[in-house]
């Protein structure tokens, strides 16, 4: 169940608008914070639809929390995303390619 009219309300908002004409070119980063709960995950969807062209790319600072992330994005959006383990998740054997 997508949850778009949270993302489209969102989009109403002029900060919303002033950050998506603001987003940086190639090998940039901008870093928003501020944001409670899971509106920073409202934001990154909405991102993602209007810049679909665009990898948008979340660094979570724990699994749980990653975990959270990708449940969060699922619920909001139809884009595709996934989650990238961290290293120690990989196991020994698996080749480790960084």
């Amino acid at each position: 169940m997508s949850l778009n009219r949270i993302v489209e309300a969102f989009a109403a908002t002029p900060a919303a608008a002033a950050l998506a004409d603001a987003l940086p070119g190639r090998g940039e980063a901008v870093r928003v914070a501020g944001l409670p709960g899971s509106s920073p995950a409202v934001l990154t969807a909405w991102l993602a639809g209007r810049a679909s062209q665009r990898l948008l790319v979340v660094v979570a600072p724990t699994p749980a929390e990653a975990d959270r992330w990708l449940a969060d994005l699922g619920a909001l959006g139809d884009h595709p995303a996934a989650l990238y383990p961290q290293r120690e998740a990989l196991g020994e054997e698996e080749p480790h390619y960084e």
